[in-house]
């Protein structure tokens, strides 16, 4: 993937292009009187194209082409389309999946493409690619009908339905409808269809890919013919606006069903902040309670003198870093909901938050609130603080109050709106001061975060000793005024992590993905005794290795892990799986995420892990790493990113320079 230069989109996008003609072939013009809409051939071939090519900025031109078709010829299938594309069905926090087992689509692909379970299964197990299985066998089937053309609306509104069907003959209903869609889907619709229903698309463009896109696409159809003649610079500033303030908006407001039809209805102007459209409407795409706001996140640190030169002056507070499940909780109208880091919703896994909210502030004067919060376990003898994995071994849904056996405590550390006003765009001194007065801590069931506001290196080497000392992680480092504002799902330079484990070796430990294995050998003979993991690179799509471990873990832990593991086995490394074949047992379809501690990252020859974002050539590995955790609160893409890892490696870099330096000197 090449960097992207100031003006390479712009470059991409400034091309003589006609929005009527680049599908024709598979979206012809409509009769007379009829309605347009998008084919979902001209999805999927927008899909296979991007997954042909290596190049993002080449990914995001084709996509971005495809958003522009659909804004100019058909409008309403746009948020069709665009769930087709992401392949959800729902904004994350309404919960809304395909869960669509294997089993079911073994039994369709045989059914459609004329061979039994038996082959299918067989071939799967070979192969690891069931769509292709699926793609290569329906072509070999010959109709008396001709099937009628999948619509893109079509597909995604019979995929949603059959996440939301329930109730009786479930497996049938949905059955039957696979079978149709498969049945009417002709060459590489058939492939996409079964990668989507399997939830393993992979075409080699995440999320904020495809928002960017979205947001060139609306620009572009706004300046129309005018981009012909724009100097590059404006054309990409256009591009860059609409881009950026599209996904702000989306990480506030993370619904494509309301931001959609806005954007559709006010234009690109909408996404161009200083314009009056986007001042009159601006309340109306901001955050509000009952849509979970992406969070902010912190880059982790190696020591407090780093600090010091990050926040160069700047006034900062420290908090303890609690060993918890974030949660941001958010007040309407009597109602409660609690949303974990990753827009689930968490309400029904914490009854007794939702019970004690309420004691907490004053109602008659508080209508509305959305906190950020860290929910804790705690010793229900003592009240002192648990560790995470006693957190983990709580229910998930549907958990009655009365039968809650693992008390936690709510430790709120900031807050984003109150009584119908976004507070973003205060500094977090502000924010405090507005927290603090609203809320009144109750022992043992909600409290503010433990801070300290002093740039004193031994006062903050105490605080975090103390911090470790009552069970806590480390510390949270945070600007107070300036660069102070709280900007939803970005990693900010100016809230720093430091944790206890950041002073021997690695400044932080990584969520990794096992994507293979090794078996044992001697008293290990028959369990799985290694294992390769990985990090996930969202521009590429991918799972890039990063080492090979085998320690941290006890037998019975390996006989677990292998149970556990085994109905991801598969023969064949995924084609998004960027690691040496050489000596793997088995491969693993990507299904947990372990926390791993190292002593250092080194340039490596055999791994991929952030490729050419260091070295042009060569990934990054671990040294060393041991096993530390299951992360059962995070999915596999959720996972340490490759641009965290390369930003782990260059700061080790640095620490190392400064002492070699310290040691000439």
């Amino acid at each position: 993937m090449e960097p992207p230069s100031v003006t390479s989109m712009a470059k991409l996008l400034q091309e003589p292009f006609d929005p009527m003609s680049c599908v024709a072939n598979v979206w012809p013009a409509p009769t007379p009187g009829a309605q347009d809409t998008v084919p979902y051939a001209a999805v999927v071939d927008a899909m296979v194209d991007i997954s042909a090519t290596s190049s993002r900025l080449e990914c995001v031109k084709i996509l971005t082409r495809l958003l522009l078709a659909v804004i100019t010829r058909a409008p309403a299938d746009l948020i069709a389309v665009f769930y087709l594309v992401i392949n959800k069905q729902a904004p994350q926090h309404e919960g809304v999946e395909l869960g669509i087992g294997d089993a079911l689509l073994l039994k369709v692909v045989s059914e459609c493409c004329g061979m039994t379970e038996a082959r299918v299964k067989e071939a799967y197990q070979q192969t690891g690619d069931l769509a292709e299985i699926a793609q290569n066998n329906k072509q070999k089937q010959a109709t008396l009908v001709q099937p009628k053309p999948l619509s893109a609306k079509t597909v995604f509104q019979s995929f949603k339905q059959m996440a939301l069907m329930s109730g009786k003959d479930v497996m049938r209903r949905r059955t039957d409808t696979i079978k149709k869609l498969v049945r009417d889907a002709q060459g590489a619709e058939v492939n996409l269809l079964i990668r989507a229903l399997q939830q393993k698309m992979r075409i080699g463009l995440a999320e904020p890919s495809a928002l960017a896109a979205l947001g060139y696409a609306f620009a572009l159809q706004f300046l129309g013919a005018r981009c012909a003649v724009m100097t590059l610079d404006d054309l990409q500033n256009a591009l860059n606006i609409a881009a950026s303030t599209l996904a702000r908006i989306f990480y506030e407001v993370p619904s494509i069903d309301i931001v959609l039809p806005a954007v559709l209805s006010h234009g690109f102007l909408l996404l161009v902040p200083r314009s009056s459209v986007f001042a009159r409407h601006q309340r109306d795409l901001s955050i509000r309670p009952g849509l979970p706001v992406k969070p902010q996140l912190a880059h982790p640190t190696s020591g407090i003198s780093v600090v010091l030169d990050r926040f160069n002056e700047r006034k900062f507070t420290s908090e303890y870093k609690y060993d918890g499940e974030r949660a941001q909780i958010h007040y309407e109208n009597g109602k409660i909901h609690v949303f974990s880091r990753n827009s689930e919703t968490h309400t029904d896994k914490y009854p007794d938050v939702v019970s004690v909210l309420p004691s907490v502030f004053e109602k008659a004067t508080v209508t509305s609130f959305i906190i950020d919060s860290e929910v804790v376990a705690v010793s229900p003898e003592t009240g002192a603080l648990q560790a995470f994995q006693v957190l983990q071994h709580r229910g998930r849904k549907n958990i009655a109050e009365k039968d809650v056996t693992i008390p936690v405590c709510i430790f709120a550390f900031d807050i984003l709106y109150l009584n119908g006003e976004p507070l973003l765009d205060r500094s977090l001194e502000q924010r405090r001061a507005v927290l603090y007065q609203i809320f009144t801590p109750l022992p043992g069931k909600f409290a503010f975060a433990t801070h300290l506001d002093s740039d004193n290196v031994e006062d903050i080497q105490k605080f975090l000793d103390q911090s470790i000392a009552a069970g806590c992680e480390g510390l949270m480092i945070k600007t107070l005024e300036e660069e102070a504002t709280y900007t939803p799902a970005k990693r900010s330079h100016f809230w720093l992590k430091l944790k206890k484990d950041y002073m021997d070796g690695v400044t932080d430990t990584l969520d990794l993905v096992p994507i293979g294995a090794f078996y044992g050998k001697g008293k290990r003979a028959g369990v799985l005794g290694g294992f390769l993991l990985a990090c996930y690179d969202a521009e590429s799509d991918e799972y890039q290795s990063i080492c090979k471990i085998g320690t941290g873990f006890q037998d019975e832990a390996l006989e677990k892990l292998t149970g556990e593991l085994r109905p991801s086995f598969t023969a064949e490394k995924p084609r998004y799986y960027r690691a040496e074949t050489a000596g793997v047992d088995v491969w693993l379809i990507e299904s947990q995420v372990w926390e791993i501690k190292a002593a250092d990252l080194s340039i490596s020859p055999v791994h991929y892990a952030a490729i050419g974002l260091v070295d042009p050539a060569k990934g990054i590995a671990l040294r060393f790493p041991r096993y530390v955790r299951t992360r059962e609160d995070k999915k596999p893409c959720d996972c340490t990113a490759a641009q965290q890892v390369a930003e782990m490696y260059r700061s080790q870099s640095l620490a190392i320079q400064k002492e070699d330096v310290v040691v000439s000197e």
